[in-house]
């Protein structure tokens, strides 16, 4: 008995790819609610909650969305559990870029502040983004990052999973932390 009891302890952490258990990542403008979960990120419409489009064109068990969509005039902005970020066409949800280069997973909604999107990550980095997708710089604290940073002021304000918060400069330099 106690074998099959391992047994099957042991072949229910086989299930292939990243798992989700918690409440889809949403975000509202005047037309539709964006709302990612699961293998796709949905663009519904306001009134009466029909699906306007969906990204991707097809899910995949490999690729999971979490973090609030953030969004702006023209475009949405997620990042997914395979390490992508990608940014998306608000009206039709086609890709307009992806940025594979982060270590780690997309938990946090990202922030956007004069064409540039700060992606924060599970690899304790903050990602910069110009608007064609390239990397502009990274900042790197001692822990992951999941809450969403704060751009005021000409400064960068994230916490991380370390315990503090950090103010950087729009160029990535630190300015100050505290614990």
């Amino acid at each position: 008995m106690a074998l099959l009891l391992s047994l099957m302890v042991v072949m229910s952490a086989c299930m292939p790819g990243p798992r989700l258990v918690d409440a889809p990542g949403i975000a509202i403008d005047d037309d539709l609610a964006y709302v990612a979960y699961g293998n796709f990120v949905y663009g519904l419409n306001l009134t009466g909650g029909s699906v306007a489009w969906s990204f991707p064109e097809e899910g995949s068990t490999q690729v999971v969305f979490y973090a609030p969509p953030l969004v702006s005039d023209e475009y949405v902005y997620i990042g997914d559990l395979a390490k992508v970020f990608h940014k998306l066409d608000r009206e039709t949800g086609d890709e307009v870029w992806s940025f594979s280069g982060a270590k780690g997973f997309y938990v946090g909604q990202a922030a956007e502040a004069d064409g540039t999107v700060y992606a924060p990550n599970n690899d304790g980095s903050l990602y910069a983004l110009s608007d064609n997708g390239t990397l502009l710089w990274s900042f790197e604290t001692g822990h992951y990052i999941w809450g969403q940073p704060v751009v005021a002021e000409d400064k960068i304000f994230v916490s991380s999973m370390d315990h503090f918060v950090y103010a950087l400069s729009l160029d990535g330099e630190q300015l100050w932390s505290a614990d």
